[in-house]
């Protein structure tokens, strides 16, 4: 009796540890497009297998009194691909706000001595860049300027208004007017045609647009500097 055909043993599958699955994705990583790669680095931070970085890398845990600003719990992970885009719109945001305020200002007080003395955009790149020269004091000083004349007009908006009223009034209140007829008026005219004269004469100097806008003008800027500065406006 011829004997029975042995059969090959059939290969058992080695048993995939989360070391060996770990080591297959490494392997295909490199095959993987940017975008594939991006997804997957998500799932993993998702699934709480983000590796955190050590060193420069490192996203640093924000201030306390920032957190409380923002809405963030203690030691709440940050999202970094958040983070950036955040710093990409708050940089415009400034950038966009510094050009206007400072551009505003030197058109109302060209003569002023309160000026931009260094541009932040000159500054952010190589402070983001981790330049030693350019310190994080440094980089606060012209947004500390921007932030202090924005403060100012916006302040200077509301005292303005009062400002050029007791202006006015001191021109052409009826007993301002008439004590200045009293002083002009010959005794063959009356005093109230004198305190006409004399309103018209003041209406040509004062109350044209472009002087009106002037004044307006003028004691914003003035009680701006006053504020920036903290001299009293006069």
């Amino acid at each position: 009796m011829a004997p029975l055909p042995v059969s090959a043993p059939v290969p058992v599958a080695a048993e995939e540890t989360p070391d060996t699955l770990l080591q297959k994705l490494l392997a295909a990583a490199s095959q993987l497009t940017p975008e594939t790669r991006a997804e997957f680095a998500k799932k993993l931070q998702q699934a709480g297998l983000a590796v955190t970085q050590t060193g420069g890398g490192a996203l640093p845990e924000l201030p306390p009194e920032l957190q409380k600003k923002l809405g963030l719990s203690a030691g709440q992970q940050l999202d970094p691909e958040r983070v950036l885009k955040m710093l990409v719109a708050m940089t415009e945001f400034c950038l966009a706000l510094d050009q206007l305020v400072w551009a505003l200002w030197r058109q109302m007080a060209p003569k002023s001595n309160i000026r931009k003395e260094i541009e932040f955009n000159k500054l952010a790149g190589p402070y983001l860049g981790g330049d030693p020269e350019v310190s994080t004091q440094l980089l606060i000083q012209p947004l500390e300027r921007t932030r202090k004349l924005i403060a100012g007009l916006l302040g200077a908006l509301g005292r303005a208004g009062s400002i050029y009223a007791k202006k006015h009034v001191a021109r052409f209140a009826p007993e301002v007017i008439e004590d200045w007829a009293k002083m002009e008026k010959k005794w063959s005219e009356s005093l109230e045609q004198v305190c006409w004269r004399k309103y018209v004469q003041h209406a040509k100097d004062h109350s044209t647009e472009p002087a009106i806008e002037n004044e307006l003008q003028e004691a914003i800027t003035k009680t701006a500097e006053s504020l920036i500065t903290g001299r009293a406006a006069n």
